[in-house]
């Protein structure tokens, strides 16, 4: 884990660290909150303990903001072997 930190550039830190630090507040603010709660479905109702809410929903949000974060890492990659190719054609010629 250290040898990932240290090739991270310094904004990178800065977000791995931030996201750590809300992560936890997250989790402590989810035991807080133990409370039963009523959800409403579409077609049904059931009863779950608010924390467990809060952790599903911040869950559902990283899972997303990774999903969209990957396909944009997948359209680099595209780009860079696109770019890459014309480049080996341009130094064959």
């Amino acid at each position: 884990m250290y040898d990932y930190y240290k090739t991270l550039s310094t904004i990178a830190k800065i977000k791995f660290v931030v996201n750590i630090v809300l992560g936890i507040i997250g989790v402590v603010f989810a035991t807080l909150n133990w409370t039963s709660q009523e959800i409403h479905m579409v077609f049904f109702k059931a009863h779950a303990p608010l924390s467990l809410l809060i952790i599903f929903s911040m869950i559902a949000g990283y899972a997303v903001s990774t999903l969209v974060n990957y396909r944009k890492f997948q359209e680099k990659e595209k780009q860079i072997e696109k770019l890459q190719k014309e480049l080996d054609k341009q130094d064959s010629l």
